[in-house]
C-alpha cells in the first residue's frame, strides 16, 4: 500500500495536466477511475514465473492510457481543456498548459505526453494508438508553435 502511494503523490499531479486537456472540469473524477482500475489491474501484471514486474515509465504511460479511455468513454459536460487549468503552485507550468490546450488536439496531447509526463515517443504513441514517428512529428510541430507564441 505504501508503494501505490508513491506513485500516487508522484504521478497524479502529472495525470491531472494530461487529463484536464482530454476531459477539461472532469480530470479529477476521470483521474480517480483510473487510479481505481490501476490498483484492481496491477495484480495482473505479472512477468515470467509469476514474479511482478514493474516499470515505472510503462506504469506511468499505462495509467495515461487508463486515463485517456475513460475520459475518450463519457466525454461529458465540459470538454477539452475547458474550466481551470489544475493548479500546479507554478505560474510559468499554468500558463504554459494553457498554451498547450491553445494547440490542434494532436499536437497538444503529443506536447503533453512526451514533454508533461515525460513519455518517449513508443510508449507515447502507445496512448494515442498512433506510431511513434507520427506522434515525434506532432510534438515537434506542436513545441515549434509554442516557440513561436514565446
Amino acid at each position: 500500500m505504501a508503494a501505490f502511494r508513491l506513485l500516487y503523490q508522484e504521478f497524479q499531479p502529472l495525470l491531472l495536466r494530461y487529463l484536464w486537456f482530454l476531459a477539461g472540469d472532469r480530470a479529477d473524477n476521470v483521474a480517480a477511475q483510473a487510479w481505481q482500475q490501476a490498483g484492481a489491474g496491477l495484480g495482473a501484471r505479472r512477468g515470467r514465473y509469476g514474479l511482478f514486474r514493474f516499470d515505472y515509465t510503462d506504469f506511468r504511460g499505462w495509467l495515461a492510457s487508463l486515463g485517456r479511455d475513460i475520459a475518450r468513454e463519457d466525454p461529458g459536460p465540459g470538454g477539452p481543456g475547458s474550466g481551470r487549468a489544475p493548479a500546479t503552485g507554478q505560474e510559468t507550468t499554468d500558463a504554459a498548459l494553457v498554451l498547450i490546450a491553445e494547440l490542434p488536439p494532436q499536437e497538444a496531447e503529443a506536447v503533453l505526453l512526451r514533454s508533461v509526463l515525460g513519455l518517449d515517443a513508443r510508449r507515447a504513441a502507445r496512448v494515442t494508438g498512433q506510431r511513434p514517428r507520427e506522434l515525434r512529428a506532432a510534438a515537434q510541430r506542436g513545441l515549434s508553435t509554442l516557440a513561436g507564441r514565446l
